[in-house]
């Protein structure tokens, strides 16, 4: 199922690719973030804002929540829907290492034969954070003794990464930045622009909860 919607994925971007070509021809316009976040329809960008809260949630392999990608494929069916197809959640990972989200694995899969075409991808490179506290050896001024505390805070790279662009095929490619609230679009030749992520999904708009916690943050940065 996996390999059969590889190869939808592929047909569709030769397919998008050619149209791509000839509208740029005719009307010598590159698609801005506005005219490419328009052809979303709202069940879409609503599986998106679902997304955004998964990623920020904890789950089985994500104890706090912030720390996994979540992402999905919306297609266009054979009796002429649109519809979403969020992906199985990616596995726990820390700033600084890979988090990944298999986008064309399907958490509940329409039947392959129902597909007609796929539209395009998304995924959230998620909000989480990790600070650490390094106390230095105290130093003697005059009759003061001066204690030194670094705090460094790591967290994921909210832009698409180079493995992201290598590896986009469809019409339409989006990061989602749960931290820095920024929607990405993107393909092979780059960043095609941005838009903030509350512009983006209008009228649809986030939880107050669906930013990060910020409790082992908080309490790793209070501690001695």
């Amino acid at each position: 199922m996996i390999a059969k919607r590889f190869a939808i994925v592929a047909a569709t971007s030769i397919f998008f690719a050619a149209g791509a070509i000839t509208h740029a021809h005719q009307t010598s316009q590159t698609p801005t973030p506005q005219l490419l976040a328009a052809r979303i329809p709202a069940n879409v960008k609503q599986a998106m804002l679902d997304s955004i809260v998964a990623s920020s949630s904890p789950n089985a392999d994500d104890k706090q929540g912030g720390f996994h990608e979540e992402g999905g494929m919306w297609v266009t069916t054979t009796d002429g829907q649109i519809l979403a197809e969020p992906a199985v959640p990616g596995k726990y990972a820390k700033p600084g290492e890979s988090a990944h989200v298999r986008v064309n694995n399907p958490a509940h899969p329409l039947p392959p034969d129902h597909i007609a075409g796929v539209g395009g991808i998304w995924h959230v490179h998620p909000c989480g954070e990790i600070v650490t506290r390094r106390v230095l050896p105290p130093k003697d001024e005059g009759y003061k003794k001066v204690i030194t505390v670094v705090t460094t805070t790591t967290y994921f790279e909210q832009e698409p990464s180079d493995k992201d662009i290598a590896a986009a095929q469809l019409p339409v490619n989006i990061s989602i930045g749960a931290r820095n609230r920024l929607v990405y679009f993107y393909d092979r030749s780059g960043i095609l622009g941005t838009m903030p992520l509350e512009e983006f999904l209008a009228p649809l708009q986030l939880p107050p909860a669906a930013g990060c916690s910020s409790a082992e943050a908080g309490k790793s940065a209070t501690s001695n």
